[in-house]
């Protein structure tokens, strides 16, 4: 939606409002609680306001569109006003000290648009510049295109601003004609984009990304400009090796001290790894928000949904609680995987009864023992996985495959087929053999790791 086209109508008559008078020759707006012409005074023009405390009183003069308090004027939290009270902080010359600000909580916490409205702040706002360039990036189209439908629809409640703007909206632009400024939503799986000159940027759910080429190079294009912004937003990444939990654990090392930046600003809410995720007092760590943008019954049933069912839990402890877990459910519990390492009193089992599970391998996968002991609520124990097998071990496998297969198609099968199944201290590595099309135990036979075959020196028993 442009000038033209789909939906153009509309913004010209939201704009129109702006400079419309009525019948008492003032100017009539819509929405008038909301808004105010532009004629007036702006609330982040008022004399003796830091660089700050514009941006607060520019984002609190505009409209809630959607959710808790739409109809209404926006009221920052606590902190949103902080991280926005050190982003924007001045140094000694007046110029913004960060470069780079990092923002890291659980979702539903009005991440996105703060970003929409900060997005507005250097768009047509009191950080807004001569030819300015501002994105908005995330990991796919459809998530870039949430902050621009932010925009869009604060625009459409905001007289003043639809009057100097013109909307795209199939391209997901926007431009402030009387700037010449523009606004541009991209994605990290879309075409690459070189060649700009980004003043400002936001990243959204930058754990979600599955390529840095985009990253790079918004972050770069940030050299052509005087004081650049780059602020990252989103949940945490389970992988230590993402770009956003690069950003934490580097976040972290400056907010301890080991590191000093100030061009980077980071804060993490998180339920800390060591505290219990299921114990309501914590939900705050990771919900700054908590009772404002999400209830606390939402994140309850969570809770107790995550308890009942083992699959709900990495996505609660992800998303709800911000911890580093994977949200795709495993077939094995990671906190469980991690509690079968350790160590095992080997002679407390002895005499115990105990079931055996043998796994084969077969072409590149390895071969496994597992022992079952079901007493005092089971015990496992690999007794061979990966490890190099015993030359009697490997004797005593083929001798089970040959009577396998003796008893399913007769003794003399093997040597009436030209294929002799040896045991594995014969065993030549050399010599040619005929395969086995119809037994996969033979075939199995010949790839299990054995010293015979010449994979390493068998261990003595």
């Amino acid at each position: 939606m442009g000038q033209r086209g789909p939906g153009a109508s509309k913004l010209r008559a939201v704009a129109g409002l702006a400079h419309k008078p009525d019948d008492s020759g003032q100017a009539l707006l819509a929405f008038a609680e909301l808004q105010q012409p532009k004629a007036a005074p702006q609330p982040w023009e008022a004399d003796g306001l830091t660089r700050a405390e514009k941006v607060i009183a520019f984002v609190e003069s505009l409209p809630i569109t959607k959710g808790f308090g739409a109809g209404e004027r926006v009221q920052l939290i606590a902190f949103q006003r902080q991280w926005i009270e050190a982003i924007y902080g001045e140094d000694g010359d007046g110029r913004r000290r960060v470069r780079t600000g990092l923002l890291s909580v659980a979702r539903g916490q009005g991440k996105t648009v703060l970003a929409a409205m900060l997005c507005l702040a250097h768009l047509v706002g009191p950080e807004c510049e001569q030819r300015g360039e501002c994105y908005s990036a995330a990991a796919t189209k459809d998530q870039s295109a949430l902050i621009f439908a932010e925009m869009e629809a604060i625009i459409f409640e905001t007289p003043w601003i639809a009057a100097r703007v013109n909307v795209q909206r199939f391209h997901k632009q926007i431009e402030d004609m009387q700037t010449g400024s523009k606004f541009r939503a991209l994605a990290s799986d879309g075409a690459s984009v070189h060649g700009l000159a980004s003043s400002f940027v936001v990243c959204d759910e930058l754990a979600q990304w599955k390529k840095r080429e985009l990253f790079d190079v918004l972050r770069t294009s940030m050299g052509k400009r005087k004081e650049p912004l780059m602020l990252v937003i989103g949940t945490q990444s389970p992988y230590p090796e993402n770009l956003m939990s690069e950003l934490v654990d580097y976040s972290d090392r400056v907010n301890g001290g080991e590191i000093e930046d100030p061009s980077f600003h980071g804060v993490v809410y998180a339920v800390p790894e060591d505290a219990d995720p299921y114990d309501p007092a914590n939900w705050a760590l990771a919900n700054p928000a908590l009772g404002v943008f999400v209830s606390k019954e939402q994140i309850a049933d969570e809770a107790k949904r995550a308890k009942r069912m083992p699959t709900f839990e990495p996505a609660f402890l992800n998303l709800h609680c911000n911890m580093r877990v994977d949200a795709e459910p495993k077939a094995i519990n990671p906190a469980e995987w991690q509690a079968c390492g350790q160590a095992v009193d080997l002679e407390a089992l002895r005499g115990r009864p105990c079931y055996g599970g043998l796994d084969l391998s077969s072409v590149r996968d390895l071969s496994a023992l597992v022992l079952y002991f079901p007493e005092d609520g089971g015990a496992v124990l690999p007794c061979w996985g990966g490890r190099l097998p015993t030359a009697s071990q490997c004797a005593r496998v083929s001798a089970l495959q040959d009577s396998i297969k003796g008893a399913a198609r007769g003794a003399n099968y093997p040597h009436r087929h030209g294929y002799v199944c040896q045991s594995a201290s014969k065993r030549d590595p050399r010599s040619a053999r005929k395969r086995d099309p119809l037994s996969s135990m033979a075939r199995r036979s010949r790839n299990a790791p054995c010293a015979a075959r010449g994979v390493g020196r068998a261990e003595p028993d």
